[in-house]
C-alpha cells in the first residue's frame, strides 16, 4: 500500500500530482464556500433556509471524503455495519456510506416535497 503511496510523489508523475492538487484545491475551495458566512445576505430569501443543496453536498461530500480517505489509507473500504433480522440480512456498509445515502435521500425529498420558490 505505501508502495503505490510513493508512486504518487515519483518525479515521473507530474500529470497525476496535478491532478491530485487540483481536486484537493477543488474540494477545499468547494467546502470554503459553503462554510462561509456572508453578511447582509438572507439565506431565506435564496431559499438556503433548510436541507439546501450545499447542506446536502457537504453530508455527500463527507462520505465521499471518509470513503475515499480508507480507500487511500487502508487500499480498501471496510465495511463493518452488518444488519439481520430473522431471515432478513441488509447489505454490509459504514458510516461514511450512510452519510452518502442520506445526501441522496435529502436530494430526492428536496426535489419531490418541497416547492421551488
Amino acid at each position: 500500500m505505501f508502495a503505490t503511496l510513493k508512486q504518487i510523489f515519483n518525479p515521473k508523475n507530474k500529470d497525476l500530482q496535478k491532478r491530485i492538487v487540483f481536486t484537493f484545491f477543488a474540494l477545499f475551495i468547494f467546502k470554503l464556500g459553503t462554510a462561509i458566512v456572508v453578511p447582509g445576505i438572507d439565506k431565506d430569501a435564496l431559499g438556503l433556509a433548510n436541507l439546501g443543496i450545499l447542506e446536502l453536498a457537504n453530508v455527500m461530500g463527507g462520505g465521499a471524503l471518509g470513503n475515499f480517505y480508507d480507500r487511500i489509507i487502508f487500499n480498501a473500504v471496510p465495511d463493518f455495519i452488518d444488519l439481520h433480522f430473522n431471515n432478513f440480512h441488509w447489505f454490509t456498509f459504514n458510516v461514511a456510506d450512510i452519510f452518502i445515502s442520506l445526501g441522496i435521500i435529502g436530494y430526492l425529498m428536496k426535489g419531490v416535497f418541497l416547492e421551488n420558490k
